[in-house]
């Protein structure tokens, strides 16, 4: 909703008939795919609404019959309703070992799409960025964020990934871990030598345009190349 102002009445009706339908798990007597209940819990979360412990239960039943995105989106849920539960974990593991690294960074394999009505929105990219921003939400510590970051920001051709899907949660997931890594500035020091003289220091504090000057004589230069 960035830039487009819901009224909060709205949002209200909204959820409220989104718990219902999770509730009974079907519309009309037909039954909702999995993978839309658990785009809906990840949705009711990420509103602080904290999704119906009934259906939170039917997925976790049907877990192996789950792809990584909505193990992802279930993890996310039951995380909303208890950080520490033991489910998040086991969860998570299952996650992690469809992580490969590679020189290019880090990726996930052996994704499935099981059950899944609307193959149009799929692709690696769109679940390289689900499986990060589930990382960073739960594991902000994960050793794979680094990689996954560097893969999913190289992944891009023209500076857009391939689809409006891939777009949107790569963005969210790398605004998540840009904010993060700039929440606390990092100082760095930085020095300039040339052989054993120093030209110059400075200190920079987060993303800087700060600069120095230093000053050799051209005699100094020539006594190096000697």
């Amino acid at each position: 909703t960035r830039g487009f102002e819901v009224s909060s009445e709205m949002i209200l009706r909204v959820f409220h008939e989104l718990d219902s339908t999770l509730e009974e798990g079907d519309v009309d007597g037909r039954p909702i795919p999995l993978w839309d209940q658990a785009l809906a819990l990840w949705v009711m979360a990420m509103r602080g609404a904290v999704p119906t412990a009934r259906a939170v239960e039917r997925l976790w039943n049907v877990r192996d019959r789950l792809d990584v995105e909505s193990l992802c989106f279930l993890a996310v849920a039951i995380h909303s309703r208890d950080p520490e539960h033991p489910r998040v974990a086991e969860l998570l593991r299952v996650v992690e070992n469809a992580i490969v690294e590679t020189a290019e960074g880090a990726r996930i394999a052996n994704r499935s799409f099981l059950d899944r009505g609307r193959p149009i929105w799929l692709s690696d990219r769109r679940t390289d960025a689900i499986v990060l921003d589930a990382l960073l939400r739960l594991r902000p510590d994960h050793p794979s964020i680094g990689p996954m970051v560097r893969a999913l920001d190289g992944g891009r051709s023209n500076g857009r990934w391939a689809t409006t899907q891939e777009n949107a949660w790569a963005l969210m997931a790398l605004t998540r871990y840009f904010a993060g890594e700039t929440a606390e500035p990092t100082v760095l020091d930085v020095s300039l030598w040339m052989g054993d003289r120093a030209m110059g220091r400075v200190s920079l504090r987060g993303p800087s345009e700060e600069g120095f000057n230093g000053a050799l004589p051209m005699s100094s230069i020539a006594a190096l190349t000697d």
